[in-house]
């Protein structure tokens, strides 16, 4: 895939180098970056604190249902923004803070978009955190 544009590129008289090619066609995204330790870190730090999420959540709903309050969606709109701030907050040194797959995946665009050129631990890093928040979502 990548050697066809090669040819292109000569034609019209630009030299081929790693930055000529859209991101996806990049040979250096399959290979650089999945072994970089810091971003299977920063994965897993949301899988936890994604999940450390949810289970509170879940908790603090049913101990508010079993006291039978009336204005249970009062409470939960308070307690789900102090959760998500208290989690956005503790996981941002280690990961970003991003514990949401859109808010990851939007992000990632709107670096690649700008051409801001991130080294190829940018796509790696993206699949596994995107890949585990969503693991989160189904459990």
């Amino acid at each position: 895939m990548v050697l066809s544009t090669v040819p292109l590129l000569a034609q019209q008289g630009i030299e081929p180098t790693p930055m000529s090619f859209p991101w996806y066609l990049r040979s250096q995204y399959f290979i650089d970056g999945w072994t970089n330790t810091s971003i299977w870190r920063a994965a897993l730090v949301e899988l936890v604190a994604t999940s450390l999420q949810v289970y509170l959540s879940g908790q603090i709903r049913i101990t508010l249902m079993n006291y039978q309050i009336i204005q249970l969606a009062t409470y939960v709109g308070i307690y789900a923004s102090l959760l998500l701030a208290i989690f956005i907050y503790a996981t941002a040194p280690a990961s970003g803070g991003h514990l949401n797959p859109t808010i990851t995946s939007s992000g990632h665009l709107w670096q690649e978009a700008c051409c801001w050129d991130l080294g190829a631990e940018n796509v790696p890093s993206h699949i596994f955190r995107v890949l585990l928040q969503v693991l989160n979502a189904v459990n």
